[in-house]
């Protein structure tokens, strides 16, 4: 069965969560020991510290007072490093969260939202026009009913691996909601994204022959509506959300 996996996997305990509450942990101690603590309790604490460390790293010459201080920082500055590497990482981890569908792996609507005023500023400033394609899956609702959700989860998996193999690099294609997907596209001549709604239904079609053997053929909806300076982007999207629901109406007509 083609079908993609789903992602959806139990949750584990994050290791950095845990460092952070430890550290947050041992500054509350500090703290607590600043308040009760005498300044030669505290000078006890660090000597304390000094020999444990001296005992660590110089077992058998005596270590003076800069070596150290010059371990100690030496191993502060590791465990830095350390940590911002996993903050790093879980900076790009968060961000990956933020703006992608995590059923497809497709960009999401957040990040749609975030980034099409962006878009269509430099497409003002180059005087390009933008098509708006708006795709929605045909019978989903059946599919489900009749395989179950998390067939159906794996259906829209298949339906954005159709688009991704269909959409140009420079074409932005994110999962719009539910079992419906956006892709902007730039648009030269009169063309209107008609080139790329061809190859989305030659890929679609390839699909369904591939797996004739499922029950049902995957489909889409579509419609698109061109973007020009000056034009409202809302206006645009209802423009091509109509043609969509145009379009629908007349598979369901069998025209």
């Amino acid at each position: 069965m083609p079908l993609s996996e789903d992602l959806h996997k139990p949750g584990r305990k994050n290791p950095l969560c845990s460092a952070i509450m430890q550290v947050a942990h041992d500054i509350r101690s500090l703290l607590e020991l600043s308040v009760h603590e005498s300044d030669s309790q505290w000078d006890d604490y660090i000597e304390e510290a000094k020999r444990e460390l001296e005992e660590e790293h110089f077992p058998t010459d005596r270590a003076t007072d800069e070596q150290i201080y010059k371990t100690l920082v030496s191993e502060v500055y590791d465990h830095l490093s350390v940590l911002i590497g996993n903050l790093k990482s879980s900076q790009e981890k968060y961000r990956h969260l933020a703006t992608r569908d995590l059923l497809t792996g497709l960009y999401n609507r957040y990040y749609f939202n975030e980034t099409i005023v962006r878009d269509m500023e430099k497409a003002n400033r180059l005087n390009e026009r933008l098509s708006f394609i708006v795709l929605d899956v045909n019978d989903f609702k059946k599919i489900n009913d009749t395989f179950g959700h998390q067939h159906g989860d794996g259906v829209l998996k298949e339906c954005a691996s159709i688009l991704r193999k269909s959409v140009r690099k420079a074409d932005f294609l994110c999962r719009y909601g539910g079992d419906e997907f956006m892709i902007v596209t730039q648009t030269t001549g009169t063309d209107g994204g008609s080139e790329l709604i061809g190859r989305i239904r030659e890929n679609t079609g390839q699909w369904n022959r591939e797996y004739s053997s499922m029950g049902y053929d995957i489909s889409f909806s579509i419609g698109c509506a061109v973007w020009e300076k000056g034009d409202d982007l809302l206006e645009v999207i209802h423009r091509a959300d109509k043609a969509m629901y145009e379009d629908k109406k007349n598979k369901m007509l069998g025209h």
